[in-house]
């Protein structure tokens, strides 16, 4: 079971990783809180989303690209095969993986804001 996002954007949190309120990081707002969190972006936003996305990958260096691959061919993960996969010990895993879903939610909300001028979506809490 997972929580997901609706809207403009759709897709699931990471299981464990991702908090509901992780679009915040990208700037936009909350809109009435409930058992669900509303989310608008507009291209007021572009500055805050962009510079969250560059923060992202920032933190990624050069983890982006191997995870890009490696997530093309799998649909899951264990911390113990990613961090073999990556080189790294598995408790680095989490803060790497984290950045990567949060980045694959920013570089959404960005497309979805040149796209059209707005995302709108609402998260499960």
């Amino acid at each position: 079971m997972g929580r997901y996002y609706s809207g403009d954007i759709k897709g699931k949190f990471w299981f464990g990783l991702q908090a509901s309120d992780d679009a915040l990081y990208f700037g936009g707002c909350e809109v009435v809180p409930s058992d669900e969190i509303a989310f608008r972006f507009t291209t007021d936003d572009l500055s805050d989303i962009e510079e969250g996305i560059e923060r992202c990958r920032e933190e990624l260096a050069h983890y982006r690209t191997s995870l890009d691959l490696y997530f093309t061919g799998e649909a899951g993960y264990t911390d113990a095969k990613l961090a073999r996969y990556l080189s790294v010990s598995e408790p680095e895993v989490t803060g790497i993986v984290a950045w990567y879903a949060r980045l694959l939610l920013g570089e959404k909300i960005h497309a979805k804001v040149k796209e059209t001028g707005a995302c709108n979506f609402t998260a499960e809490c």
